[in-house]
This record gives structure tokens, sequence and C-alpha cells, in this order.
């Protein structure tokens, strides 16, 4: 497109909707939150371990769920590497 610009085989108007298309493709949507905010501290820990003491079938998916957490919280937390 440049070269185009700069050999004057297109006009203005031309090159103000290219510009604005691009503009278009070029924009990013805001990130979807999956998950609610993650608790912090050894409550949110102490809380999938009864979960899971309580619910010995559950995934850690189901977990994630149950307690409002990630996948990988609940896995930290089962391994103890989590307090």
């Amino acid at each position: 497109m440049a070269s185009r610009v700069e050999a004057g085989q297109i006009n203005p108007a031309d090159l103000a909707q290219h510009i604005r298309r691009w503009e278009l493709d070029l924009h990013r949507r805001k990130p979807v939150q999956r998950t609610p905010p993650q608790r912090r501290g050894k409550s949110a820990a102490d809380d999938i371990r009864a979960y899971a003491a309580a619910n010995p079938g559950a995934s850690y998916h189901d977990i994630a769920n149950a307690t409002r957490t990630t996948i990988g919280r609940v896995s930290e937390a089962l391994a103890g590497k989590r307090t």
C-alpha cells in the first residue's frame, strides 16, 4: 500500500478507507473473565481441601467451580504446594 501511495496510484479518499478498515482489524476486544476473582490466603486452600475430602469423587474442575477458584489452585492446594 505504501508503494502505491508513493507512486501516486491511490487517492487520499481510498487511502482513508483502507486505514479505517485496518483500524477495525487492529481493534482488540476486552478480555473475558471466566472465573470470579480469587480469594487470597489460607482459607481458600482449606476450603478446597475440605470440599475434596467431603466429595472424594469430584474432579478438579468440579472442586474449582464449587470453591470459586481455578483448577491450578485446586491442584496446588491438594498437592500441598499452597497453604
